[in-house]
């Protein structure tokens, strides 16, 4: 595991979506090397980016949310059931296999709440959107800001 750590504005977000090639505005340079070589998009298949905030529509539960993931990130040469297992297998791993019939939560268009999953829950089914496809390497961009501390700790690795 490696960790940027910095003061607020001090480039950390920016620099991870560099590395994590989604950020091509403004005025870059230098190259992004993997094992000496230019990252290219056999690299980007291998990594998942998860980022501060998430985009979860929050009428959905838990495992929709993972369904509609699995079905845009698999391989489409897996079967159902091999996707059904998977997502099975990554929500008991992050802790939210009692969460599946949950709604993710969160504000609608229009500004109306809808209760959900917990700060916490949130974050660790971002994670696990991320790492469905079994990622080499995961950017997490700021996994526990907002948490308290059992939250934080729940979402750590």
């Amino acid at each position: 595991m490696e960790a940027l750590l910095g003061p607020s504005g001090a480039g950390k977000s920016t620099l991870m979506d560099i590395l994590a090639q989604r950020k091509s505005t403004g005025n870059l340079g230098g190259a992004v090397l993997v094992d000496g070589r230019p990252a290219d998009a056999a690299f980007l298949r291998r990594t998942a980016y998860v980022p501060q905030r998430d985009n979860f529509v929050p009428v959905m539960t838990t495992m929709e949310v993972m369904q509609f993931y699995a079905g845009m990130i698999l391989p489409g040469c897996w079967s159902t059931s091999r996707r059904a297992a998977r997502v099975e297998e990554v929500l008991q791993e992050m802790g939210l296999a009692h969460a599946t019939k949950t709604l993710a939560g969160g504000q609608m268009p229009g500004g109306r709440t809808i209760r959900g999953l917990s700060g916490g829950e949130r974050k660790r089914l971002s994670i696990a959107a991320g790492i469905l496809a079994a990622p080499s390497v995961v950017f997490l961009d700021e996994p526990t800001t907002g948490l308290d501390s059992f939250s934080a700790l729940t979402v750590s690795p």
